[in-house]
């Protein structure tokens, strides 16, 4: 027998926090060289994190290091036949403290490992993943006087994963324009009732 092989191509994927995700597998990804048909299996990786112990010979609170583990996907699955992955992301965290509650963090990045076998022998192949959380925010109603100078403070949206945001904004009342430098909306707004939407990208 000859164990199949990895021929590379497996990119680093990006999903959406409860999104199903449908990732194919690049035709080519693994071959047999006695073509036999393969069969694929799935696992992914807990991030290394830090975590609260209790610390007896101190009594205290302690941090350690834990590393990162291999195991089975409880949510990501893959079809055994084709080697499509689908199912929701993972969303992996770091522990509170069990005390004051700090120190919760997510934790976005983890890898896949997809595994190949011919029923004799396997090969592996392992790419990056990030599980992107979308930015949250928003404003209440608002009521400015007509046809006078406005300058609007809008609220700064919080993305979890911490990147970087760029703000838009749609359905202002005539005259009135938005500064995404300063997050304003700016100008004389025409007499109305309006339905002004604030957008916040992460770029992902």
């Amino acid at each position: 027998n000859v164990q199949p092989v990895y021929n590379g191509g497996l990119p680093n994927r990006t999903g959406q926090l409860n999104e199903q995700v449908n990732w194919p597998l690049p035709a080519g990804t693994f071959t047999d060289g006695n073509s036999d048909a393969l069969t694929y299996s799935i696992m992914v990786e807990n991030p290394a994190h830090e975590e609260w112990f209790w610390d007896a010979a101190d009594a205290a609170w302690a941090v350690r290091q834990v590393p990162a583990t291999w195991q089975a996907s409880s949510s990501l699955t893959i079809n055994p036949n084709t080697g499509t992955i689908t199912g929701p992301m993972p969303v992996f965290t770091q522990p509170r403290h069990p005390v004051t509650g700090s120190g919760f963090a997510y934790l976005p990045s983890f890898r896949v490992k997809v595994i190949a076998t011919d029923g004799h022998a396997t090969a592996e192949a392992v790419f990056g993943a990030y599980t992107n959380l979308a930015p949250s925010g928003g404003m209440n109603n608002r009521t400015i006087k007509s046809n006078v100078p406005t300058s609007l403070q809008v609220s700064t949206f919080f993305d979890p994963n911490g990147d970087a945001l760029t703000y838009s904004a749609a359905g202002l009342p005539p005259g009135m324009w938005f500064d995404p430098a300063s997050l304003t909306l700016n100008g004389p707004a025409t007499a109305g009732t309006y339905t002004v939407t604030i957008y916040a990208n992460d770029g992902r």
